[in-house]
């Protein structure tokens, strides 16, 4: 079903393309029309490049139905964060969304196939670029024309990376599907979405992002302020963040919001 925001974005597109082309023929006497007209069409696609959650570019998973779903980075290291990050979880009753890049994913099988076996999912995570040795050694050696490519060539080298990655999912978990959904940095614009089709992911959305925050105290208000508005929230994994976990999950569990993992069935 086509979203509300891109729906909107096609009739701006027509009307003002209609108040232009009337400006242009005379027909409308006021040029201020079709200056506002650009204007506001300008400032809508801007909303819709910076905020994935209304669908206006992408598709994307932004809502969770029932409770609220939490989504911690895990891309510094799995370990001892996925084994004590699941033991949190299993005390109070909530399932979570573990967003993994592939590398962890597949450096630790056995915290991988236990976070599913328990009703959390997963979300691949792109590793940093400064952790892709083979691209950083074909940069510098690299003419320097190459760092004026075009976007889409960088896409396409996006996606031959995830392609080795994919590839390397299915070598060592031959039996697990590979995540479905898929947590992406930067503008959520088409391009973006060449790289969840090819992929065949969905895009995941958070509603509230707290990966900034620093102090322990205001990382777990802000916590149990965005859980019990039922957003999806994400934020880094950290010593910090699993000292606040029980309390925050204990928190939105008296005000009876469920922390549920995500899912396409459940988010769709």
């Amino acid at each position: 079903m086509i979203s509300l925001a891109r729906f909107t974005l096609f009739a701006a597109t027509a009307a003002t393309a209609l108040v232009s082309v009337g400006t242009a023929l005379g027909r409308l006497e006021s040029r201020a029309w079709a200056g506002g007209a650009v204007t506001a069409y300008v400032t809508l696609v801007a909303i819709g490049l910076r905020r994935p959650t209304m669908r206006m570019f992408t598709d994307a998973v932004a809502r969770c139905e029932e409770g609220a779903a939490l989504v911690v980075d895990v891309r510094a290291g799995a370990e001892p964060a996925l084994s004590e990050l699941l033991e949190i979880a299993e005390k109070h009753g909530a399932t979570l969304t573990l967003a993994l890049t592939m590398r962890d994913a597949v450096g630790h099988p056995d915290a991988v196939r236990a976070a599913l076996a328990r009703a959390h999912s997963l979300a691949l995570v792109e590793r940093p670029h400064a952790e892709d040795r083979d691209e950083d050694a074909a940069s510098a050696t690299a003419p320097p024309s190459r760092a004026r490519a075009p976007r889409w060539a960088a896409i396409d080298r996006r996606i031959t990376r995830l392609e080795r990655e994919c590839a390397l999912w299915d070598e060592r978990f031959t039996a697990l599907d590979p995540p479905e959904l898929w947590l992406a940095d930067g503008l959520y614009t088409p391009m973006l979405q060449r790289l969840a089709d090819a992929f065949d992911r969905t895009l995941l959305a958070p509603t509230a992002d707290l990966r900034d925050e620093r102090d322990p105290a205001a990382l777990r208000e802000a916590l149990v302020d965005a859980l019990a508005q039922h957003a999806i929230v994400r934020v880094m994994d950290s010593p910090a963040l699993r000292a606040q976990l029980p309390a925050v999950l204990d928190a939105v569990a008296r005000l009876g919001v469920p922390v549920r993992a995500l899912t396409l069935p459940d988010a769709a």
